[in-house]
């Protein structure tokens, strides 16, 4: 019944940021930031909002310049400019808060999903009624996690995965400067679509957590159908990068065994929310399952132990991330890597003493 239970509190939450629900728009909000118009009033940034807007849009061109001198191009990225091209390959997903997009190929399937920096929530080009004309120390998507920021923790998550060998959790995930004019700009000044994006593939062959969960009403003998090494290394990936977005619909589902009886893998997706200042506010739904009731295991005791904190730290320099934010990375890892030599703990009871460190 508990798990159950968050579930119908997550879908709940989910539905509120479902950008499909209508909003009545204010009169007075002629740039249609939404939902956070009233805090732009009760601040009197209406007084001078397009001079705000500016600043903002300035600070964003200078990211994209910055970001375009450290980007490497790959063959990847002139695959995502050709597709680009047509005018009907993008689509803007209905759910989140955020601006994602899926990329069709010539099949017209779906190949890549594209984040433009810009418009996250929070941020000025939000499309869903999200925005806000607040800088990056104000429009923080979580506390703790500054504003403008997203492309580079979407990064810096699957190259951490990759040095934790457990590359094939989460989708690969690209930094790149890509133009569309299915992009949203709030059209203020000169109108910019060429925009700083995180990509990652796109998973194929899998469902979120929360569906199979919800459509196979598996709640008593789950952990007879998720595989326990996937998930105890789901755990860790959560825990080192200490997400504060791991709700069921970021997790998905993969078959991984059909015979001689089904056994299903995980995958962590949408990891922008995570690396947090402060070692505050994690959210791990996995913490709620009847497999996290088990010992973790000596191979997960012994991957924990090996995680490379040096080279960690140094993807987190690269990717421009605050020394408050590498400071804390390096506490919990000491701490985790403490905890578990000290004390023969399930996955649960590894996850509460984190959230309470």
């Amino acid at each position: 019944m508990r798990l159950l239970f968050l579930l119908t509190f997550s879908l709940r939450v989910l539905l509120a940021c479902d950008s499909s629900n209508s909003l009545s728009i204010h009169t007075s909000d002629a740039y249609h930031f939404g939902y956070f118009w009233e805090e732009v009033r009760n601040r009197n940034i209406d007084k001078n909002l397009e001079e705000t807007i500016g600043i903002r849009k300035q600070e964003i061109h200078l990211q994209k310049e910055h970001w375009r001198q450290k980007i490497h191009e790959e063959e990847v990225h002139h695959q995502i400019k050709q597709l680009l091209l047509f005018g009907d390959s993008l689509a803007l997903s209905k759910a989140g808060m955020g601006g994602t997009y899926f990329l069709m190929n010539a099949h017209r399937e779906v190949a890549f999903v594209i984040k433009p920096e810009d418009e996250n929530i929070l941020s000025l080009n939000n499309p869903k009624h999200f925005a806000s004309p607040f800088d990056a120390l104000e429009a923080c998507p979580r506390k703790h996690i500054p504003g403008y920021g997203s492309t580079q923790r979407d990064a810096l998550c699957y190259e951490v995965a990759k040095l934790l060998d457990l590359e094939e959790l989460t989708p690969k995930v690209w930094i790149g400067i890509f133009h569309s004019e299915a992009f949203y700009d709030i059209g203020v000044g000169k109108e910019d679509k060429e925009k700083l994006c995180s990509v990652q593939e796109y998973l194929k062959e899998t469902q979120s957590l929360y569906d199979f969960i919800k459509q196979n009403d598996l709640e008593k003998e789950l952990s007879l159908f998720i595989d326990q090494e996937e998930f105890e290394n789901a755990n860790i990936f959560v825990w080192t990068i200490f997400d504060n977005d791991a709700h069921p619909r970021n997790f998905q589902v993969y078959l991984k065994q059909a015979y001689p009886q089904m056994l299903y893998g995980l995958k962590k997706i949408d990891n922008s929310l995570s690396f947090p200042e402060e070692n505050k506010n994690m959210l791990n739904f996995l913490s709620f399952f009847p497999n996290a009731k088990e010992k973790l295991s000596l191979k997960a005791k012994q991957k924990i132990l090996g995680i490379p904190v040096k080279k960690i730290e140094a993807e987190m320099q690269h990717f421009e991330l605050s020394y408050k934010a590498i400071d804390a990375f390096k506490t919990r890892i000491h701490f985790l890597k403490h905890l578990i030599s000290k004390e023969d703990l399930t996955i649960e009871e590894i996850n509460e003493r984190l959230l309470n460190q």
